[in-house]
């Protein structure tokens, strides 16, 4: 994105995002699936999803951090730990905005204006970050006590 931003500006940005839209379509079609939301972890090969690095941190990697250890029995896991409010007060500021919680934001709106694929983007990590968590603790909605909970049962 940055590379885009300094190359052409807005125009920029949005051929990076077109690139990894059509990416992220034909790893959606490669894995016969439709919508990221689909995805199961039964579908990923985590060998290949990390063929060249050797290492993963915070976002996406914490919310696979199970499959990962499984995957790779030998890698180090380390587990930083932040009380549920002051993270959460951190991504409600932040993240949850964009998943369309909170008071309306302007960035926000400007930002699923203007960037193409936002839409499938951020669609795929509401699914991955909040459904986890609903799905453990049974709300619809984020919450500082409902991540607590989640965090406890984690």
């Amino acid at each position: 994105m940055l590379w885009g931003l300094a190359v052409a500006g807005e125009a920029g940005v949005r051929r990076v995002l077109e690139l990894l839209r059509v990416e992220l379509t034909n790893a959606l079609t490669l894995l016969g699936v439709g919508a990221p939301t689909e995805l199961t972890r039964d579908q990923v090969d985590w060998g290949a999803v990390f063929a060249g690095y050797s290492s993963t941190v915070d976002w996406p990697g914490a919310a696979v951090w199970r499959p990962l250890a499984t995957a790779f029995p030998a890698a180090k896991v380390i587990l930083t730990v932040r009380d549920a409010e002051s993270w959460y007060d951190s991504v409600d500021q932040t993240i949850f905005r964009m998943f369309g919680y909170g008071p309306p934001d302007e960035r926000v709106a400007e930002a699923w204006r203007i960037v193409p694929g936002l839409a499938v983007f951020t669609a795929f990590h509401r699914q991955m970050i909040w459904a986890r968590v609903a799905a453990r603790v049974s709300e619809t909605r984020p919450t500082a006590s409902s991540v607590s909970r989640y965090q406890q049962i984690t």
